[in-house]
């Protein structure tokens, strides 16, 4: 299940990274967020306080779906996984102020090309559906 969250009222994770004070002007919201990332790691404070920031809108969403649905596990997927070292963390500490019981939280190691191998494998499983009523024709025994 994917989700993202730009219209909640003060709800704006992408933002806190793209509004971080030292990205370079020029930079797409994409390349924003991998500078913001970087420099987090490397620990600049403003880079640290926009990731906690980002973490804690995250969370809000995270909360919502995980005291709704009660999942095991919670995966950080698409472009941004690469940089769950430094999310993660932060997402985990947000999460206890707001749900009873965590869920685990991975890091996709699918990155951009999850939404890709999500399409291709559900073409493939209606390809299966139309040719082959949903599952493989077994052999027939032979009869004596």
């Amino acid at each position: 299940m994917t989700f993202h969250f730009t219209d909640a009222d003060g709800v704006d994770a992408p933002g806190h990274l793209a509004g971080c004070p030292g990205v370079p002007a020029t930079a797409a919201q994409g390349e924003a967020a991998a500078w913001v990332f970087r420099a987090a790691r490397e620990g600049d404070r403003a880079a640290r306080t926009a990731v906690r920031r980002y973490a804690r809108d995250l969370a809000v969403g995270v909360a919502a779906l995980t005291l709704t649905l009660d999942p095991q596990v919670v995966v950080y997927g698409g472009g941004f996984s690469r940089s769950a070292d430094v999310v993660l963390p932060m997402l985990r500490q947000e999460l206890t102020k707001h749900c009873l019981r965590l869920p685990e939280l991975r890091a996709s190691t699918l990155g951009d090309e999850s939404v890709a191998l999500g399409a291709l494998r559900l073409a493939l499983d209606e390809i299966d559906d139309r040719l082959l009523g949903g599952r493989l024709a077994a052999p027939a025994a032979p009869r004596v």
